[in-house]
C-alpha cells in the first residue's frame, strides 16, 4: 500500500501572523485577510486555519509545555 506524504508539521508564516493578530484581539476574518489569506479562506477560519495539522501540532505542544510547568 502506498504511503501518503506527511502533512506539514510547522506552521507557515501566514498562519503564525494570523494567530498573532487573533491573539491581539483582531477578528479571525480580519486577521486572516491582513496575513494574506484570500477572501474565501478568511471567511472560513476554523476550516482553513484552526484545522490545519501544523496548527494542531503547535497547540498540542503548547498544551504539553504548560502541563509540564504545572
Amino acid at each position: 500500500m502506498p504511503t501518503l506524504p506527511k502533512r506539514k508539521q510547522n506552521p507557515s508564516q501566514k498562519q503564525l501572523t494570523a494567530l498573532k493578530l487573533i491573539n491581539s484581539g483582531m477578528t479571525p476574518h480580519k486577521a486572516m485577510k491582513q496575513a494574506g489569506y484570500s477572501d474565501y479562506s478568511a471567511q472560513h477560519p476554523t476550516k482553513i486555519l484552526m484545522n490545519s495539522q501544523a496548527i494542531k501540532s503547535m497547540v498540542e505542544s503548547f498544551q504539553l509545555e504548560l502541563r509540564d510547568k504545572g
